[in-house]
């Protein structure tokens, strides 16, 4: 290839090199060239090598279309001294991908390094209408904090109006263990002071405002809510505190339910073991003594026409009360019925035979078992029958203050005589055993006081 130099000029192969001198310098990769300050702009030129191992120019437009239309592989981006911006153009609408590949796995590591940063992910302002979508496949979205006095998550959503500042929701329908959301604390007990979960609101002025909403409209079966708590020993299960309440309650529950036919409404079940068990299983108190209606607990069932407003069953007492009223107030009401009636469901007792009088009797009486009871003395003839009387669990345990009413019925006129023990029973003309009735109609009334059955009132004879 011949060249040569002729007036200043250089022709390299019969192609004349117009460049000079300070343009070939510009490109001397020994840095002796000064650097020049410059804009540029779509219309300037770089010199490229293409795919053909051609020299040739193209605009800077062309690089950035090329830039903004394709994926570019960066191992590292490094910036000392000033911020990385990874965007695109505000009158585009490309997407930003980082870690899309299908064909390898590979880490995403973001703020990773040990120094003190903030890692900000969405719009700066609200006016901006933007969303993150975090997807997580077959794996988990972890995140882990070595925080001690911050928030290892904090979730502000100062101006929302409608939705919600976290909404996690799934449509799986084979979910048969685990929950939606897990809060646990795991950590040693020993100097754990504070809850594991609060939730609380200062928007109080409105009367739906509340603190947390529990919704389980769909559920046939199941809880809606289930709390446990099997390693309590001290505290509470579910402690309410509503120290300001003036109105409303502290726990309502309620049921439009028309087809209900098991179960209660409220359900308190103490199913441990009984040795050790000292305290109440549902304690009410108040301190409320002051006004004329306030009263510790209400019954109100207005609209019932059958069933029992309350009820009460205790089949398994042997000692105690199934119903205990205590009143120290003297002159106060210890029970109340302002209207309708009281009924004491009459115990039967049906007798067929027995021993004659003068005989050791054999036989005892179960007397006790209730405070109204109807002797029906079906004896074949007109003999005398003889019964020791005993409590309901065929003792002589009685309570002071238990009061008994007695009914007889007979037929063909078979006498019965109750056998009280010596000095057990006694009348206005002293201590006696004896009640003995002859025929139908008689009855008495006795109360147990001081290790005796005083008689009230009888028809009976007493002897």
């Amino acid at each position: 290839m011949a060249s040569y130099f002729f007036n200043d000029t250089l022709n390299i192969g019969g192609t004349l090199i117009t460049s000079s001198a300070a343009e070939l310098n510009l490109l001397d990769g020994s840095g002796s060239s000064a650097v020049g300050s410059y804009t540029v702009g779509p219309t300037d030129r770089l010199i490229l090598c293409n795919s053909s191992s051609e020299t040739i120019q193209i605009t800077a437009l062309m690089l950035k279309t090329y830039m903004g239309g394709t994926e570019v592989a960066a191992d590292d981006i490094i910036e000392a001294d000033r911020r990385v911006n990874i965007n695109v153009a505000d009158d585009s609408t490309g997407d930003i991908n980082i870690g899309t590949n299908t064909t390898s796995s590979n880490n995403i590591n973001i703020g990773t390094g040990n120094v003190t940063r903030t890692i900000s992910i969405g719009p700066s302002s609200s006016g901006s209408d933007s969303s993150i979508v975090m997807k997580a496949g077959t794996g988990v979205i972890s995140m882990t904090s070595f925080a001690t006095t911050t928030n290892s998550v904090a979730i502000t959503g100062n101006a929302l109006t409608t939705g919600s500042a976290l909404d996690i929701t799934s449509t799986s329908t084979l979910k048969t263990s685990g929950t939606l959301v897990n809060i646990a604390q795991t950590g040693a007990t020993g100097g754990i002071t504070a809850p594991t979960l609060t939730v609380s609101t200062s928007a109080s002025s409105d009367i739906n405002a509340g603190v947390a909403l529990f919704r389980g409209n769909a559920l046939t079966t199941g809880k809606a809510v289930a709390i446990l708590a099997n390693a309590l020993t001290t505290g509470s299960a579910l402690d309410i505190t509503a120290n300001a309440l003036t109105t409303g309650s502290a726990l309502n529950i309620t049921s439009s339910s028309s087809a209900k036919t098991t179960g209660a409404l409220l359900n308190l079940a103490q199913t441990g073991a009984t040795t050790l068990q000292e305290a109440v299983t549902l304690a009410v108190s108040t301190t409320a003594t002051t006004h004329l209606s306030a009263g510790v607990a209400s019954f109100i069932g207005n609209s019932m026409t059958t069933g029992k407003a309350v009820a009460i069953s205790a089949t398994a007492l042997t000692t105690g009360s199934a119903l205990n009223i205590i009143t120290n107030t003297a002159n106060a009401t210890a029970l109340e019925i302002a209207s309708g009636f009281m009924v004491m469901t009459p115990q039967t007792i049906t007798i067929a035979g027995g021993d004659a009088i003068g005989d050791d009797p054999v036989a005892n009486i179960n007397l006790f078992e209730a405070s109204v009871i109807f002797i029906d003395n079906n004896y074949g003839s007109n003999g005398n029958l003889y019964r020791v009387v005993k409590d309901g669990a065929g003792g002589t345990t009685y309570k002071d203050g238990q009061i008994c009413h007695i009914f007889y019925d007979t037929l063909s006129g078979a006498t019965l005589r109750l056998d009280f023990t010596a000095n057990k029973l006694c009348s206005g003309t002293g201590n006696a055993r004896y009640l003995t009735f002859t025929s139908t109609g008689q009855s008495a009334t006795i109360i147990y006081v001081n290790t005796k059955w005083w008689i009230i009132n009888t028809g009976a004879g007493i002897s």
